[in-house]
Formats: structure tokens, sequence, C-alpha cells
């Protein structure tokens, strides 16, 4: 199969995601696209490569930044109250599920199976943080009775102190003895996947400081096979959680002379936000 014949599967699978998106806006079923979303995301992946299907996977059609973005948009504006806590809790439940599958196995050893096993969970881990940062970050809590709105905020910040600190913890320190790339894959997803939280307008999410944390992803930044997209989550991360400066400062953050090593020139965030190294 030739480029254009792959970049024209590729065009044909957006528009087909795009018709079933309006679909479920139209009859107001997100949540049923969402929970199909999460059960397809949640098979084995098949083949002998992993990291291969790794990048396949995250940059395919279901993950592509624009799609994800209709996707959150959908969400914010025609998410029911009757829907929007169940679909939180579907979310949660899944990638604390997929965590709690994945570290006991990348503990146990190195065996050929083992590792296999790691490797698949961290990638369906990632998959399903990444889709996570869109639902949770786009859940229209303004919709909800003031209680409502106040448990789901409570039990999507305990997600985060319970799980996502916990495996980024718990990854880094573990990959100083076992192969790292599973390690930092999960890791990458929920640094990227509490960035996405903290920043949701809609959450309104307390502080997330965490010292333990951060002195670890202070130590890791310094090995020079980090994987790529780790680097950046681990560099960027510690930013968000500055505290704020005074409103009359408009200048950019400037990383420190151990971050700017790591990165050259300017760095553009999948975002779009910018961080300028002198």
């Amino acid at each position: 199969m030739n480029h254009s014949q792959l970049q024209q599967g590729r065009e044909e699978a957006t528009t087909f995601l795009q018709h079933v998106l309006d679909y479920h806006t139209k009859t107001r079923t997100l949540d049923d696209l969402i929970e199909k979303m999460v059960s397809a995301f949640s098979h084995p992946l098949d083949g002998s490569n992993l990291r291969n299907a790794y990048q396949l996977v995250m940059s395919g059609p279901p993950l592509e930044t624009q799609h994800l973005q209709r996707l959150g948009s959908s969400i914010h504006a025609l998410l029911t109250p009757g829907q929007c806590i169940p679909v939180a809790h579907l979310i949660v439940t899944k990638i604390k599920e997929f965590w709690q599958l994945f570290y006991p196995v990348y503990k146990e050893g190195e065996d050929e199976e083992k590792s296999r096993l790691s490797q698949d969970l961290a990638i369906r881990f990632a998959v399903l943080a990444r889709l996570g940062s869109v639902v949770l970050s786009s859940l229209p809590l303004h919709l909800l009775h003031s209680s409502e709105a106040e448990g789901l905020r409570q039990e999507i910040v305990d997600f985060r102190t319970e799980t996502l600190h916990k495996s980024v913890s718990s990854s880094l320190k573990s990959s100083k003895k076992r192969e790292r790339w599973p390690a930092e894959v999960v890791t990458a997803a929920s640094l990227r996947l509490i960035y996405a939280l903290n920043v949701a307008p809609p959450l309104g999410l307390p502080s997330d400081a965490d010292a333990e944390v951060y002195s670890k992803i202070e130590k890791a930044l310094s090995k020079s096979d980090t994987l790529p997209e780790l680097k950046l989550e681990m560099v960027f991360l510690p930013f968000l959680l500055k505290p704020k400066r005074p409103h009359k400062s408009t200048g950019p953050d400037t990383p420190s002379p151990s971050v700017c090593r790591l990165l050259s020139g300017i760095v553009r965030w999948s975002d779009g936000a910018i961080i300028a190294c002198p």
C-alpha cells in the first residue's frame, strides 16, 4: 500500500468518525458513543511489535486532535445532566482498572510473556487516559445540581491523587530496575491527563502540587534516553504548578538552565502553548 492509499484510507476513516459523532450528537447519545470507545480501546492489541502499535494507535484517526476537539465540544454542549456522572465514573473506573492491571505485571518480572503483557496494558492505559483527558475536562458540571457537581469534582480530585499521582511515582521508581518503556508510556499518559484536569475551566480543581512526585520527575529528566513525549510532559507540568504570578505580570515563565539543556530553541506543545528558552 503506497502513501496516497494510506492517506485516502485515513481521510475516509476521519470522515466516518465525524459521521458517527454527528449521529450521536444529534440523537443526544454521546454517553453510548463514549462507552463504545472505551470498550474498543480496552481490547488487547495484536501484532509482535507493540512499540510500533503504540505509535500507530496514538496517531490514528480516533485520537487525532481535531476529532477529539470535536468530541470535547459536543460533550460540553450536549451531554445531558443524567449522562454526566455515569460517563465520568466509567472513564475514571476504567483508567483505574488498567493501572491496577498494569503495575503488578510490570513489577513481577521481565520474561517474554510478562514483558509483552506489560507493554500491551501500558498502551491501553495511555489510550484510555488520552480519551479521559478529553471527556473529563469537557464535562458540563454547570448543568448539575451544586451538590452533585461538588461530589463529581471530588471524585476526580481523588482519582488524580490516588491513581494518577501514584502511577507517576510508582512507575518512575520501578523503571529503575526493569524495562523502562512501559513505565514511561504510563507516566507520560498520567502526566498528560493530570495537566488536562488541572487546566480544565469546567472542573475548577484545586491546586495539584505533590513534592514527592515532582522530585522524582526532576531526577528522571537527567536521563538522556527518556521517552521523548515523557520528557516533554515532565518538563511542562511543574511550570503549571508554580504559584500564580500577579496579574500585572504578563511575561512568559522561563525554564531553569537544567531544563533548557533538554530543549533547544522553542518547544511547541500539543495544546499550542509555547515555552521559550533563552
